[in-house]
């Protein structure tokens, strides 16, 4: 039962208690603000919304601080004696800070990979979904109290994932200008600055603009959003094998005309790539080019049709 008042105090926090629960502690909140601010403020910067609940041994983790008694001696909270139960809990979370051994159950272990190297990198994460970073990304994500996983990851760059599926736990990617609601699925992000392009490979996803609050769903192999500090800017569909060969280390133009280069080349690096020759856009290409090297991708085109001054770029 100590679990079950603790697990109440954090649905209080986090906005799922029950009505009566509410108005219990809305009168405690009046008669204690400055305690009620102070456990407000241990619960924000405590990762105790990430934890499941029904497998937490929160009495457990406690007992190593000798702190299970101190934390309560009650099995409900009851009118009557809530104050002196939110007391002695409030007191106990205090302690729970002062306790330079607490440190790594009370604060989240940021987890940072950074690809620095020449090669795409494969991770796995805590839950087994996998993730695939390109040259230059940045991938975080946090564990909890328990060294749980949320499942909230963030990035900055390109990266493909793969996700494990849980309907009772949806997979969050965050970028800058986008969030990416995942329940099992494989797909791409490219997040560069105020700029987000997010390809679908199989599966579902939903795609939240923060610029707009507008929410897209994915459900089309190939289908691609590009969300910037606008709100969208693009949502069409493209040829994805082309759109994720990167995870080869090189670029597959195979079976392409000079067209679909020219849009991909836009998508990706957000160039405004303009070709006044429509015939030349009909140009079958096939070989392979660098991930990351927009303009040598551009002078090999040129070369290609022969035709320099029929294509512009606009950055």
């Amino acid at each position: 039962m100590k679990e079950e008042v603790i697990k109440r105090i954090i649905r209080y926090l986090s906005g799922e208690s029950s009505d009566a629960e509410k108005k219990e502690m809305k009168i405690w909140k009046k008669k204690n603000p400055d305690l009620f601010s102070e456990i407000e403020n241990i619960y924000i910067n405590t990762p105790f919304e990430s934890l499941e609940f029904e497998k937490a041994d929160l009495a457990g983790l406690l007992n190593q601080h000798n702190l299970t008694n101190s934390i309560i001696r009650e099995s409900s909270l009851k009118t009557g004696r809530a104050l002196g139960l939110w007391i002695k809990i409030a007191a106990s979370l205090l302690i729970l800070i002062s306790i330079g051994t607490a440190a790594n159950y009370l604060f989240p272990k940021q987890h940072i990979t950074e690809n620095t190297s020449a090669h795409t990198l494969a991770i796995v994460l805590p839950d087994h979904s996998e993730v695939i970073l390109d040259k230059g990304a940045r991938f975080s994500y946090k564990t909890s109290l328990l060294g749980s996983f949320n499942r909230t990851v963030k990035i900055e760059g390109r990266g493909h994932f793969h996700i494990t599926r849980n309907e009772e736990h949806p997979f969050i990617v965050r970028t800058s200008t986008a969030d990416i609601k995942v329940l099992g699925t494989k797909f791409t992000v490219s997040a560069f600055d105020i700029r987000s392009q997010i390809l679908l490979e199989e599966g579902k996803i939903e795609v939240f603009s923060k610029e707009t609050n507008e929410t897209i769903l994915l459900s089309q192999s190939g289908e691609q959003i590009i969300i910037s500090d606008r709100g969208v800017d693009k949502h069409n569909t493209v040829k994805s094998k082309l759109y994720m060969s990167w995870m080869k280390n090189r670029l597959e133009f195979n079976n392409c005309t000079v067209d679909d280069a020219l849009e991909f080349l836009s998508d990706t690096w957000n160039l405004n790539v303009v070709l006044n020759d429509s015939v030349s856009g009909n140009i079958k290409l096939i070989g392979t080019a660098p991930s990351d090297d927009p303009e040598l991708i551009m002078q090999a085109i040129t070369l290609i049709i022969n035709q320099e001054s029929n294509i512009n770029i606009i950055q």
